[in-house]
């Protein structure tokens, strides 16, 4: 331990740079091999039974999977009528429909 101490402190910039070539190396390996999911399934094993049965059921009824949009009027405003509700509903379908990588259904 006191050897490896007084090499470092005998030798700042070698282990600098050996320090340097470590960091570059590990950020390499990540940037090849490490993965980035948003989607939180797979992110967990499924050879876990608990788990296994969890995405079982997720595939039998994927309405649980979604997502729900509350529209409600801004500040104290009075309603609007049921029409102007109705006809955002409709935008926001549109729109949605038109991202079918992302939305499976409307």
């Amino acid at each position: 331990m006191l050897g490896s101490i007084l090499g470092v402190v005998a030798r700042p910039r070698l282990t600098l740079v050996i320090s340097a070539a470590v960091l570059v190396a590990c950020v390499l390996v990540a940037m090849r091999w490490l993965t980035t999911s948003t989607d939180q399934n797979q992110l967990f094993s499924s050879d876990v039974p608990f788990f296994r049965d969890y995405l079982t059921f997720i595939h039998k009824f994927p309405e649980n999977e979604a997502i729900y949009i509350l529209i409600e009027p801004y500040g104290r405003e009075p309603m609007p009528p049921v029409k102007r509700w109705t006809e955002l509903a409709d935008r926001i379908t549109r729109r949605l429909r038109q991202m079918p990588q992302a939305v499976v259904s409307v």
